[in-house]
């Protein structure tokens, strides 16, 4: 498949931010001359770095780690890039890092919720609903104590796992049908 897009990857260390001769490595990621760059989330010795060929020299442990780190973000950057071009969507760095970083923000919760009531709302009796609608408004009660109407799931599941383990005692308990959904608010 021939892509009309101009697309790289490059790695570089940030001298300005050298520590004990360790430098951190960031990923820069162009498509069609739009820029974006992140940290790699590695440290390599600045000695140790070759910028013209942009990889690290030497054999030891830590150059290892920082060279697979590399190689798997650099998959990671190459599979999210065939991803939307199979998909037929925009190509954007920010979407492409979006992927990377596990941040697609393509579903939110309202997504998701809605897609329950489209979908299989038509199979389901009006019980099952009528829970539906409730887990709606206790979720939405917890965004707006969290002061976001738009969370990705992934965030979502994180931030009430941290909620729930700073906070051991429930304070309303309902029970469905196979779960039970403990607010902890």
């Amino acid at each position: 498949m021939k892509s009309n897009h101009s697309f790289s990857v490059n790695f570089f260390v940030r001298r300005d931010r050298e520590a004990f001769g360790m430098v951190p490595l960031y990923v820069r990621i162009t498509v069609d001359g739009k820029v974006i760059c992140f940290a790699a989330k590695k440290s390599v010795e600045l000695s140790q770095w070759d910028q013209k060929a942009q990889r690290i020299k030497g054999n030891s442990i830590e150059n290892n780690f920082a060279r697979d780190r590399m190689r798997q973000l650099t998959n990671e950057i190459s599979t999210a890039y065939d991803e939307l071009r199979f998909q037929k969507e925009v190509i954007t760095v920010e979407k492409i890092k979006a992927k990377v970083e596990g941040e697609d923000q393509s579903k939110s919760l309202k997504d998701l919720i809605k897609y329950h009531f489209d979908q299989p709302g038509k199979l389901l009796a009006a019980g099952t609903l009528k829970n539906y609608y409730s887990t709606e408004r206790f979720l939405l009660e917890f965004l707006k104590k969290k002061r976001s109407r738009i969370f990705s799931c992934r965030k979502l599941i994180l931030s009430l796992l941290r909620t729930s383990v700073s906070i051991f005692e429930p304070k309303r308990q309902i029970k469905g049908r196979g779960c039970v959904l403990i607010i902890l608010f």
